[in-house]
């Protein structure tokens, strides 16, 4: 789903939002009037599928899919379809990190070479605190390695220089999915995993997130929305699917809305679901809090793969992704839950 078809429905969400916050405890929501947003916003911008969630404290209160997985002969869509998120994945990377941290297996405040060796000396003198903050001062840039293969995020890393910083570390917030594919490879070389199985272990899987997966050829194995590109508007199915594990961290996730709101519910409740504490409270507040303020915005911050500001008074918290074909949002009112 196209990330622009995603900021018209957020307005929606976000006009309706005093209705949900003092209702959704008491009395049922009509969600008519969102649905038909929703619908009419796909038949605008030619989107063949989406999925929706609303979360209001500990409960998911709307969840639903529109369209098809394929233009060509596709099934229904639900809200346990699986899409890919693109940089939404951020966020996930950074859980699985602080996860770590919690647990004392690294600090964010040390030194990235205390924990992997033989990287140039400037960045191994980087911290987890400014690689999530996005205050590292490395550029954005494409991998120089393209392979299917786990080792190739690793692979990647090794063989940067330091000519891959265009400023100095801690002065000027700039996003870069570069100090995210270096958060998932500290990831790996503290867990003894691969990025992709340490996300499972340490995210995914104690949040129920069962589906949920890194790799295409786990996510082909459930019900899977495809990407679509739309020229002269018509969408048209995009192949093959883009997949390059160098990258994985910054953005590759498959996930589903019903899925996605368990993460959701948990972000809002303190890392708590379903009674029981799943993610750490050290993990949910870190990930939400203002960790660097963003150049020329009154008050904007990023925090630790969430971007943080205010929209017509409600202060938020969320982030955007884009995959070849596909789009995603994910966006909390943390005081209102």
């Amino acid at each position: 789903m196209k990330r622009y078809l995603i900021r018209a429905i957020l307005t929606k969400i976000l006009v309706i939002f005093s209705v949900l916050f003092f209702t959704a405890q008491t009395k049922t929501i009509d969600f008519t009037e969102l649905e038909k947003t929703i619908e009419a916003e796909m038949k605008e911008t030619k989107t063949p599928s989406a999925a929706f969630a609303v979360v209001s404290g500990e409960k998911v209160i709307f969840a639903k899919g529109f369209g098809t997985t394929s233009v060509e002969s596709g099934n229904q869509i639900s809200s346990d379809t699986l899409f890919r998120m693109g940089s939404t994945t951020k966020m996930f990377t950074a859980a699985a990190l602080l996860s770590l941290a919690n647990q004392g297996k690294i600090k964010l405040d040390a030194p990235i070479g205390t924990y992997i060796k033989n990287l140039p000396p400037k960045i191994s003198a980087l911290t987890v605190h400014q690689l999530l903050s996005q205050s590292s001062g490395l550029r954005d840039f494409a991998p120089t390695v393209f392979s299917n293969d786990d080792a190739a995020l690793g692979q990647n890393i090794r063989l940067w220089k330091e000519d891959i910083f265009f400023t100095e570390p801690n002065k000027i917030y700039s996003y870069s999915s570069a100090n995210y594919w270096l958060a998932g490879f500290l990831t790996e070389e503290l867990s003894g995993k691969t990025y992709a199985d340490a996300l499972a272990e340490l995210v995914f899987r104690p949040l129920g997130m069962n589906r949920s997966t890194i790799r295409p050829t786990e996510a082909m194995t459930f019900p899977l929305a495809l990407g679509h590109n739309v020229k002269n508007e018509t969408a048209s199915v995009i192949r093959p699917i883009d997949n390059n594990a160098a990258k994985y961290p910054g953005g590759s996730m498959f996930s589903s809305a019903n899925e996605l709101a368990r993460f959701a519910v948990a972000m809002m409740n303190g890392g708590k679901i379903e009674g029981k504490q799943i993610l750490s409270p050290f993990t949910i507040e870190n990930l939400q809090k203002p960790q660097f303020y963003l150049p020329g915005e009154d008050r904007a911050f990023y925090g630790y793969g969430l971007v943080g500001f205010e929209d017509r008074g409600i202060k938020t918290v969320s982030h955007g992704g884009a995959s070849r074909g596909y789009g995603s949002t994910i966006f909390f009112l943390p005081p209102q839950k």
